[in-house]
């Protein structure tokens, strides 16, 4: 683990206000530093927020170090924010304890798809990221987890589970490769026979299915077309839940050429409902694989999803404010 701290000579505003105190984490396995310099970032960003009046301190380590560091962040009080260098994954560490803190939390997006990054409107560019982030203001917004998991974009099982495994073994390969791979590959990431049976339990209703995929995201995705979706708010207070209610997994890939092309709510074979909490049981209890914000867990049935309104601070861009709404009903 590498740390840094900059000297800071700034002693607050004219007001005599202390001035504020960040901790900097950095993910150097994130696969931005394929080509680029930990150490040189660290620096930049610590310049940055220090010409802004602010102190700061970095901490470069693995993936694994994350959880230990960031303790040592908290201890004697939580900084101004903890920012965390790295992608979703990065993100999804961290969140139990942030939201147990109260410690608002930035993001200079290094990962994949940067899905909270996008919805926050923070730059996706590293270094207009950092020129903005003295700007950034701590916000609330929703979180959601599943058996205490917690998740700021979404948590799928399934088929999603599946093709997160698959992601890493493309990693590092290139797009076409990969996507090449992936249609060769489809038929096993989609089994014909594996439709999971489940029983599901939304809004006092509880209900058999067999589906191929399940996701839950953290309030309900735009029927925009794109790639990567997009989120309405962030401050809903509600879960999105979708469902595949396909027949074969040929069908599967017809609705995902649907969802590429914006057009997912039109698929009548794709269930969606919102609701507050969601339970997931089967006949049988057992473990199921849950991809968490891009990290496979191994959960144990039941699982019980649930959205935590305006639960978790964030630093972001300032928008215009959302007014608060009640729990959603069946869509």
């Amino acid at each position: 683990m590498t740390e840094q701290t900059p000297s800071n000579m700034n002693t607050g505003d004219q007001a005599g206000n202390a001035p504020k105190r960040y901790e900097i984490v950095i993910n150097r396995r994130s696969g931005y530093f394929l080509e680029n310099d930990p150490d040189e970032l660290s620096k930049r960003l610590c310049e940055v927020l220090s010409a802004s009046g602010a102190g700061a301190n970095a901490h470069i380590v693995t993936g694994a170090e994350i959880g230990d560091t960031v303790e040592r962040c908290l201890e004697g009080g939580a900084p101004d924010g903890l920012i965390l260098c790295g992608g979703d994954g990065t993100v999804q560490g961290v969140l139990a304890r942030a939201v147990e803190a109260k410690v608002p939390l930035g993001l200079l997006p290094m990962g994949t798809l940067n899905f909270l990054a996008r919805d926050l409107n923070i730059p996706l560019d590293v270094d207009r990221a950092i020129e903005a982030m003295p700007g950034f203001v701590p916000t609330e917004v929703d979180v959601a987890s599943v058996n205490g998991e917690y998740f700021a974009c979404v948590a799928t099982l399934g088929f999603g589970a599946r093709l997160a495994r698959y992601r890493e073994k493309e990693r590092g390969k290139s797009f076409f490769s990969a996507a090449a791979n992936f249609f060769r590959s489809f038929d096993r990431l989609v089994p014909g026979n594996q439709r999971m049976k489940l029983k599901l339990k939304v809004n006092g209703r509880e209900d058999p299915v067999k589906t191929y995929f399940m996701a839950f995201s953290n309030n309900p995705f735009a029927d925009v077309p794109g790639l990567i979706p997009r989120r309405k708010s962030l401050v809903s207070g509600t879960l999105g839940l979708y469902v595949s209610q396909h027949t074969s997994p040929w069908s599967v890939m017809h609705s995902s050429l649907a969802y590429l092309r914006g057009s997912w709510e039109d698929d009548p074979e794709l269930m969606f409902v919102e609701a507050d909490e969601v339970q997931v049981s089967a006949r049988r209890d057992k473990r199921v694989l849950v991809m968490v914000d891009g990290e496979v867990k191994s959960l144990q049935l039941p699982l019980k999803v649930t959205l935590h309104p305006r639960a978790l601070r964030i630093l972001a861009p300032e928008r215009e404010a959302e007014p608060p709404t009640g729990n959603g009903a069946a869509a």
